[in-house]
């Protein structure tokens, strides 16, 4: 005997309770907190927790300002920012020491540099800002100075000091994409105001016929100068004004602590007696900005070397090697820089083949003079001066 069931009361049954789970769910995700977005600007910034000192206070720029206490400072700046801050010890102090760790391993440092300012005992402290939260110490030491009589005692907060204010830089420029690696390759050496100021003097940032008077951003290019260099020197691209195609090279001679600006496609001229000399081509290769001339023969009557009929003459020729393209274009071209220099060493009675060498040069576009330094072959120094304004040289030495 078969019986027939009647299915259908299981069947509701089961999707009434898959009903239920399935509802028991979608309530559980709904009431779920969910999490807060984390905004790209905030992913990238780091903080610095910087502890006050009685002994001085700290300059930084007030958009880095996230909170500050009586006792502490915390900056928030994004990772890679080129870091600079300017310290001020109060009278009667001298910043002592700096040490820069990560928060979350304080045995591991971060590498910065400290640089004077020229004014007083502020120091500028030089770093790039790491993927990592850091912690700062700043110490301070007691100057030594004359025995004075002990002004009136103060009670004084510790100075936050100057917060609000920006840091003012050569001719109002701001210096970008400077990398640990970059800092590295400058061997500890490098000097933001004074790298800036050698840039502005030497592009000739200020004077309205420049290409480079609308320059307000210096960016570090991440480009590698692939060209001849001299040994011991460093090369680095730089561009302006976010274009990378507006750029100039940066050849830096750690012996001189000075910074040469060049244009990049600019091929400069050899002469044909320079083609010959090995040590010539190597020395303009290697520096780029700097030329070398060479002279024909010139002669004077006076005691000889050569005797021609009844005149007695003696012949003399000239090179000048490492000459600064910039003073030379300063100074009116290479022909009438070079004529001139070539006719005072003629004029003092020097004889034979003579090679000098530029050892330093000075430029102030303001007052529209110039000074430099040639060392002889024969042991002399020729130290010379170019008013442009009345478009004179002036010579001492020999």
């Amino acid at each position: 005997m078969y019986k027939k069931r009647n299915n259908r009361v299981l069947l509701t049954l089961v999707l009434l309770i898959a009903g239920l789970i399935a509802g028991l769910i979608v309530l559980k995700a709904a009431t779920r907190p969910k999490k807060p977005k984390v905004t790209e600007t905030e992913a990238t910034k780091h903080q610095i927790l910087i502890y006050k000192s009685s002994g001085g206070g700290v300059e930084f720029e007030q958009k880095w300002l996230k909170k500050e206490t009586d006792t502490e400072l915390k900056l928030s700046i994004t990772d890679g920012t080129m870091v600079t801050l300017l310290i001020h010890p109060k009278s009667g102090k001298v910043l002592k020491d700096v040490t820069l760790n990560e928060t979350d391993n304080v045995h591991n440092t971060v590498d910065y540099l400290v640089n004077d300012t020229g004014d007083g005992d502020k120091k500028r402290v030089n770093f790039v800002m790491p993927d990592k939260d850091l912690l700062m110490n700043i110490t301070y030491a007691d100057k030594e100075t004359e025995p004075t009589l002990p002004a009136p005692e103060t009670e004084e907060e510790p100075e936050t000091a100057y917060a609000g204010q920006e840091t003012e830089t050569p001719y109002n420029l701001k210096l970008h994409g400077l990398t640990a690696e970059i800092l590295t390759s400058y061997m500890g050496r490098f000097n933001d105001q004074t790298f800036l100021q050698q840039l502005g003097d030497d592009l000739y940032i200020r004077n309205e016929a420049s290409d480079y008077r609308g320059v307000r951003d210096v960016t570090f290019s991440d480009e590698e100068y692939t060209g001849p260099k001299e040994k011991g020197n460093v090369y680095h691209y730089v561009y302006f004004n976010n274009d990378k195609d507006f750029k100039v090279l940066c050849t830096y001679f750690p012996q001189e602590d000075r910074y040469l600006f060049t244009d990049p496609n600019t091929t400069l001229p050899v002469s044909e007696s320079e083609s010959q000399s090995e040590t010539a081509a190597e020395t303009s290769a290697g520096t780029s900005s700097r030329e070398s001339y060479s002279g024909g023969s010139g002669s004077y009557g006076g005691g000889g070397s050569a005797q021609t009929g009844s005149t007695t003459v003696t012949s003399i020729s000239l090179d000048i090697m490492q000459v600064s393209k910039n003073l030379v274009e300063f100074c009116g071209g290479k022909d009438r820089f070079y004529d001139q220099v070539f006719r005072y060493v003629e004029l003092k009675g020097l004889s034979g083949e003579i090679v000098g060498t530029m050892d330093s040069y000075q430029i102030d576009p303001e007052k529209e003079k110039a000074t430099f330094s040639i060392s002889l072959s024969s042991g002399q120094t020729v130290s010379g001066s170019y008013d442009k304004s009345s478009n004179e040289f002036s010579f001492t030495g020999l």
